[in-house]
């Protein structure tokens, strides 16, 4: 068996990148082994909203020749690998110029009024997103008009996070496709143990293989699992929307591992999540750039644990669930706030739920559209700014405090104390991904607009930080 490759006079090239090109000039510059290369060029230099660009490509001898050695054969895979990396490093740096120019109207005059139905996403007639926050999530497929093969590679994140807190367990896992990267993890904290030594499964597959994430959080499902079973142990987790029940199913069945001991553990989950009003908005981070999410807490669990055959059964968990399907920026940061739990207002037991955040989906004067709280299944908008403050020593052991400003419609004031935590530390330079989430005891107390006091007290939740440059 013999390969072809082209012989290299290293010319550079400057290419006009314009609808057409790759199928004329570029294709008789750039030969088989480089073409991708000079196509994620061509896309780098691109000003997103279609502007002209222009793509560096390199040019190769028209005269083919026989590869005769292994050697050979490695110098041409490799050129073409070091070229794409290359152009994955120029994109990034576009990217990075790009973040800054903000939306700055859109965000001035985003519509924070919670309204009834769903997101409609896209205006036909006006040819444009529709930007605002929505009590029902979309139910039909969610997808951006005129989103590019390229431009999906680079810059389309999607993540489906859920949580399940119960009497002795604490769950959370998530579902991450970045496109070129996938990743599924997975932890339990028992309550009755050491919360510390939590089970942990964690799987990270290049290219998007292993994930498959729903059409939207109301169709379909979402699915982790082994896409090399003939190398790797078997796992899956499996996330689908049922529309007779209002409800979401999950099921988990793989294999994971104790952080201190490292001994591993067989971990089976069914458990049935019921739908209740969701904090679902589309945002824009940039013009023609938006950000779709449904956020959700305090939503009714049942089903069972089994940890090496031994089950748990619980009929009174919650759950928080996050879709997103988001053009994210190159470079993200955010701070974020998690929990379910059975809390007291005037001495009765409610359903609460809460969500917060800071430096993304952040409206001038009102901060994160996201944050809410759902007192028995009904949304109450924040509607203001809420400080979440890391601690100046350690973030993994002292208490991280939240607190709302005072314009703010609910007043939170609420202290986390870390019991454990979930970290991903990455620095290589265009990619990092710098992540920190404990999980943890709340304290304090939600004031709602009309004034009742909705104590908090023992209530398990995460806080986290994230800086992803992606």
């Amino acid at each position: 068996m013999s390969l072809t490759a082209e012989s290299k006079e290293h010319e550079l090239l400057l290419v006009h990148c314009h609808p057409g090109a790759l199928e004329s000039e570029v294709s008789e510059v750039c030969h088989r082994t480089l073409w991708l290369s000079s196509t994620l060029f061509c896309f780098a230099y691109r000003a997103h909203q279609n502007q002209p660009g222009r793509a560096v490509c390199i040019k190769l001898s028209s005269a083919p020749r026989r590869v005769s050695s292994i050697e050979d054969t490695m110098k041409a895979v490799w050129s073409s690998l070091a070229a794409v990396v290359v152009a994955f490093t120029v994109h990034m740096s576009v990217e990075r110029c790009h973040d800054g120019q903000a939306t700055h109207h859109w965000r001035h005059h985003f519509d924070m009024a919670v309204q009834n139905g769903e997101p409609p996403l896209y205006n036909s007639v006006t040819h444009g997103y529709v930007y605002g926050r929505w009590r029902k999530p979309i139910q039909a497929e969610v997808t951006f008009a005129g989103l590019g093969r390229m431009e999906k590679l680079w810059n389309l994140k999607q993540f489906d996070y859920t949580s399940i807190s119960t009497d002795q367990y604490f769950i959370g896992f998530a579902l991450v496709n970045l496109q070129y990267v996938s990743e599924v993890f997975l932890y339990i904290v028992d309550k009755n143990e050491d919360p510390s030594n939590k089970i942990d499964f964690d799987s990270l597959v290049p290219g998007g293989a292993g994930v498959r994430l729903s059409a939207s959080s109301h169709t379909g499902c979402s699915e982790g699992y082994n896409p090399f079973p003939a190398l790797l142990t078997p796992y899956l987790i499996r996330k689908c929307w049922d529309e007779p029940s209002r409800s979401w199913n999950i099921s988990v069945d793989l294999t994971a591992r104790r952080d201190k001991t490292r001994a591993s553990h067989h971990i089976q989950v069914q458990a049935t999540m019921k739908e209740r009003e969701a904090m679902a908005f589309v945002y824009p981070i940039e013009d023609r750039r938006p950000a779709y999410v449904h956020k959700g807490a305090g939503l009714p669990v049942s089903g069972f644990v089994s940890i090496d055959g031994k089950h748990h059964s619980f009929a009174d968990g919650l759950g928080s669930l996050d879709w997103t399907y988001s053009l994210a920026k190159h470079e993200t940061r955010w701070k974020w706030v998690s929990l379910s739990v059975r809390a007291q207002v005037d001495g009765k037991d409610v359903d609460l739920g809460i969500n917060l955040s800071e430096w993304v989906y952040d409206v001038p004067e009102h901060g994160s559209v996201e944050n809410a709280v759902w007192i028995d299944g009904t949304v109450h908008p924040v509607d203001g700014i809420v400080d979440i403050a890391t601690p100046d020593g350690d973030l993994l052991v002292d208490a991280w405090l939240v607190k709302s400003r005072k314009e703010a419609k609910v007043q939170l004031d609420l202290t986390c104390k870390p019991l454990g935590f979930r970290a991903v530390e990455v620095n290589a330079g265009v990619l990092v991904n710098n992540f920190v989430q404990p999980y943890g005891i709340f304290e304090g107390t939600v004031v709602l607009q009309d004034g009742r006091r909705v104590v908090v007290k023992d209530a398990m939740g995460v806080v986290e930080r994230h800086h992803a440059r992606w």
